[in-house]
């Protein structure tokens, strides 16, 4: 009898405790924090539960770090299985979870973090009457020279990929011997969602 009533003790404070961090009655939210997003489409599901949740950017971002917060509606229990997926990217970027699952606790529900980076594209273009060396374009820091060529027009690409939706400005770092170079089109533009080969023309005489 003494052992039964000890037994029935022990249940009801471990029932207690349990209660009091967040056990059985769900009291956790499972919530973090997103970088690099600045447009709608991101998706993010709590396998867990099956629980699906829409990521309208810009709702809770803060302006001062870029980091978007994001919560489950649903709570979960202390001990309950989550791992946070995504399941949608949005168009322009990729986004990878990470501290994104596990059994739900104080030290790991309210951590997950969502980085997002913008897919990689291809900037090049064409340049026409160029029949010397020394042509060298410029993207901001990154730089492409342009050998003279058989070709007319011949064809250039930046060696560095640029992120989707960035913004870029051409200009002529180094004249060719003897030429004089003009960006007749795309001195300035954003990167879209495909490689742009052919976003620039250059025109020598």
């Amino acid at each position: 009898m003494k052992n039964m009533y000890l037994r029935s003790s022990v249940a009801l404070l471990c029932g207690a405790i349990l209660s009091a961090c967040g056990g059985s009655d769900g009291s956790l939210q499972i919530s973090g924090s997103i970088s690099g997003l600045d447009a709608d489409g991101l998706e993010l599901t709590n396998t867990g539960n099956g629980e699906v949740l829409p990521i309208t950017q810009g709702l809770t971002t803060n302006p001062t770090t870029s980091y978007t917060s994001f919560s489950f509606p649903k709570l979960v229990a202390v001990d309950d299985y989550f791992n946070v997926t995504v399941t949608k990217n949005p168009d322009y970027a990729v986004c990878t979870p990470t501290a994104n699952q596990g059994k739900a606790n104080v030290y790991n529900a309210y951590y997950v973090v969502i980085t997002c980076v913008a897919k990689q594209r291809k900037l090049g273009g064409s340049v026409s009457g160029l029949t010397t060396d020394g042509l060298v374009l410029a993207n901001g820091s990154e730089t492409v020279n342009v050998p003279k060529s058989t070709t007319n027009p011949t064809t250039f690409v930046f060696p560095k990929t640029i992120g989707q939706k960035s913004n870029f400005g051409i200009n002529i770092l180094q004249q060719p011997t003897g030429q004089q170079c003009t960006v007749t089109k795309g001195a300035i533009g954003t990167i879209g969602n495909a490689d742009m080969l052919d976003a620039i023309e250059v025109k020598c005489v």
